[in-house]
């Protein structure tokens, strides 16, 4: 089966289909496989040969953009993919297959879930991990918390019990916490709770308290003979 060639015409006739940009392109810089190897070099050729790179002046030696910005070569590459001419184009970093490497090359980059790098996000999700954190670490040192708590309590003694400073002129009585002198407690504390006959003393260094119980007399001859 013989197999037919489009004539000029019909070619012509699809070219006018296309984007005027990318025809505009096309007439500008003709791909080989359509101008053919021995075709005369257009003006804009022999000026840039490659429309997307960047070229040296020869006389200034200076660095020249491209003629098609990254933005503009994105968007002539979009427009011959979805017509089917992308392999028309001269290599640009915004091709399909470039754009493809790239991506299997690096994988996905998502900015902000890098090492050192945050993520920008809502209130909550820049401060959820920290509060996640503390909450891990009152989780851990809820049994210590807890041991703690029912250590706490109160002792009821009997004043008699209690040895008494007489340089300091004060009763005293050591905390299970380590303090030899936890309580401690002179016949001034006693008169504001005379009535009721009951002291409570707290410890120096920890939550430990004392109760102690007395009988109140009227004679204060009587209360230091007492406690000695």
């Amino acid at each position: 089966m013989a197999i037919t060639t489009p004539s000029a015409s019909h070619l012509i006739s699809l070219a006018k289909t296309l984007p005027p940009p990318l025809q505009r392109f096309l007439a500008r810089w003709p791909p080989a496989s359509i101008a053919g190897r021995d075709a005369k070099p257009t003006p804009w050729q022999q000026e840039r040969p490659h429309p997307f790179r960047c070229a040296k002046d020869p006389v200034t030696g200076k660095r020249k953009d491209p003629v098609y910005s990254q933005r503009r070569q994105a968007e002539l590459v979009k427009m011959a993919r979805q017509h089917g001419l992308e392999e028309l184009l001269p290599r640009t970093a915004k091709g399909t297959e470039v754009q493809l490497a790239r991506r299997v090359r690096l994988g996905l980059r998502v900015k902000g879930t890098g090492v050192g790098q945050k993520v920008k996000g809502h209130i909550f999700e820049r401060t959820m991990i920290p509060k996640m954190e503390e909450r891990r670490k009152a989780m851990l040192a809820m049994p210590r918390l807890i041991k703690n708590f029912k250590r706490t309590g109160v002792e009821n003694v009997d004043l008699d019990d209690l040895p008494f400073d007489e340089d300091g002129g004060r009763w005293y009585r050591s905390c299970r916490c380590g303090n030899d002198r936890g309580y401690s407690f002179d016949e001034t504390d006693l008169a504001d709770v005379a009535e009721e006959g009951l002291l409570l003393v707290g410890c120096l260094d920890c939550s430990l308290w004392l109760r102690v119980h007395f009988a109140a007399v009227d004679d204060e001859e009587d209360i230091a003979a007492h406690a000695s």
